[in-house]
């Protein structure tokens, strides 16, 4: 991956990242990492952009309840296994089961299965980056 020269001090991340790449350029230059969730994956170009994001800068969000990667979506087909097999309705509770059609932590595996693809690597393996970043975050300065 290309490393990124900052003009200024890190100053935050990109909540929900739809862009393109030069607003993902421009992100970097102005000292912002970015966060993807399901919005960022709906078209093609939104997927396969994922390849240039620095996984150093790269964190994921639910949006929770919004922004789950749908069947429409163009990374859906990314996804590694059946989230929704075990899926509850909303008014129900079961425990480690996910809620059908509503985005919350238990989502970002999906995410994760996604930029794992384009990545060429594992889904576990992106989310531990990606924690490890955005506790990295937490820390700064």
């Amino acid at each position: 991956e290309a490393e990124h020269k900052f003009n200024y001090k890190f100053k935050g991340v990109v909540h929900s990242f739809t862009g393109n790449l030069q607003e993902l350029q421009l992100c970097y230059y102005h000292g912002f990492s970015i966060s993807l969730n399901g919005c960022g994956m709906k078209t093609e170009e939104q997927v396969k952009l994922i390849k240039e994001i620095d996984l150093k800068l790269m964190m994921v969000e639910t949006d929770c309840p919004y922004c789950l990667i749908g069947p429409g979506y163009a990374g859906f087909k990314h996804i590694q296994k059946d989230y929704f097999k075990n899926a509850v309705p909303s008014d129900k509770f079961v425990k480690d089961c996910i809620v059908k059609r509503r985005n919350e932590p238990g989502s970002l595996s999906m995410v994760c299965d996604v930029i794992a693809k384009m990545k060429g690597m594992k889904s576990e393996d992106i989310m531990r980056i990606c924690k490890e970043n955005a506790e990295a975050m937490i820390k700064r300065e």
